[in-house]
């Protein structure tokens, strides 16, 4: 589970938390993004997955400031929401942390908003050389 001070993410495929894997690149900070983490999980053909982020209800806000979840997938911006001071106030009182999940993109058709569902693709694996796919055209 990333976590990052007191934020945390989890990653659930089919209803089960999946094993995550750290990133061998992450030592390397980039201008602006000091306070991200990256992991990977493994992609189960077919599967859907979710994302539940965790606060915790105790975190200090320095003046008017939000604290925003981003999801990326396949280096994809799907989708971001933000707490802001309140949401945490109101979370220490009830002695709770803050929480929130994403399943999916919501996007409207002609019935309304429909919400779908993050699902991996169908994975074909080779013994080929990954150049030798791109070497075929």
């Amino acid at each position: 589970m990333p976590i990052l001070g007191k934020f945390e993410v989890q990653v659930f495929v089919d209803g089960t938390r999946a094993e995550e894997f750290d990133d061998d690149e992450e030592g390397v900070v980039l201008p602006g993004r000091r306070q991200e983490t990256t992991k990977y999980i493994e992609a189960v053909s077919g599967a859907f997955f979710e994302f539940k982020f965790f606060a915790e209800a105790n975190y200090k806000f320095l003046y008017d400031h939000a604290i925003s979840f981003d999801v990326f997938v396949d280096g994809e911006h799907i989708i971001g929401t933000y707490m802001q001071d309140e949401e945490f106030r109101g979370a220490t009182v009830a002695g709770r942390r803050v929480d929130g999940s994403c399943s999916g993109r919501y996007s409207m058709d002609s019935t309304g908003s429909k919400l779908y569902k993050f699902q991996f693709a169908d994975l074909e694996t080779s013994s080929e050389p990954a150049n030798a796919a791109y070497d075929a055209f």
